[in-house]
């Protein structure tokens, strides 16, 4: 496993550190991006279809990613 970051990070030419820190960066922006659409899914249900299964398996899915 370290071996494949340091073979990735000498091949994008970055030092480790600063390859780990674009790597958090960019699942950082991923998580954001998935909780953003879970809630947006979430808002939509809300105020259009009022069934209750849905809107507690959505519920409970955007607090697995908190």
């Amino acid at each position: 496993h370290r071996t494949a970051i340091a073979q990735i990070a000498a091949e994008v030419k970055l030092p480790i550190a600063e390859f780990r820190r674009v790597v958090q960066t960019v699942q950082r922006g991923e998580r954001e991006a998935v909780l953003e659409h879970l809630m947006r899914r979430l808002r939509t249900n809300l105020l259009g279809d009022r069934n209750h299964v849905r809107q507690s398996r959505l519920t409970h899915e955007l607090n697995l990613l908190r």
